[in-house]
């Protein structure tokens, strides 16, 4: 019977403080406004998808040659792109909101 509680204990135990952990990450849907890139890094400013006026806008940085060359390609194109940085949250409060580095993006046609 011991031996059962406390297998249970444990189990719970670790149920409980695996919960607490949380991939989050500033992920929106947007047309990049402008895109900067240096010959280190990548910046890419953008305002909320479907708002044609937006008192703020969200950037992004980024040093991977291969995310840069495709953000510079959907700002181009004017496509709408899903990027994701790697900022715990998207900022709520400020005009400029910084949503971390590149960690994954889409570009929709």
């Amino acid at each position: 019977m011991k031996k059962l509680f406390v297998a249970l204990f444990v189990a719970s135990f670790m149920i409980l403080m695996s919960t607490g952990t949380s991939f989050a990450t500033c992920a929106q849907y947007v047309k990049i406004q402008v895109a900067y890139v240096s010959p280190t890094i990548g910046y890419f400013y953008a305002i909320p998808d479907r708002s044609y006026y937006s008192p703020y806008y969200y950037y992004w940085t980024s040093t991977d040659s291969d995310v840069i060359g495709a953000l510079q390609s959907a700002h181009t194109g004017g496509n709408t792109v899903y990027i994701s940085g790697n900022a715990a949250s998207c900022p709520t409060a400020g005009i400029a909101r910084y949503g971390g580095v590149v960690d994954y993006s889409n570009t929709y046609r």
